[in-house]
């Protein structure tokens, strides 16, 4: 029981780090569009 708790744990922790690097890989895509549109 314990084990399986602690597989569903990093599967979340998986889930919550991957959802954070595509909102990071987003947000870098928007500065960059602005950073375009200031020069």
């Amino acid at each position: 029981m314990f084990l399986g708790l602690e597989k569903d744990l990093q599967a979340g922790y998986m889930k919550v780090f991957l959802s954070f690097v595509s909102f990071n890989d987003l947000f870098f895509d928007i500065a960059k569009i602005c950073y375009r549109q200031k020069m």
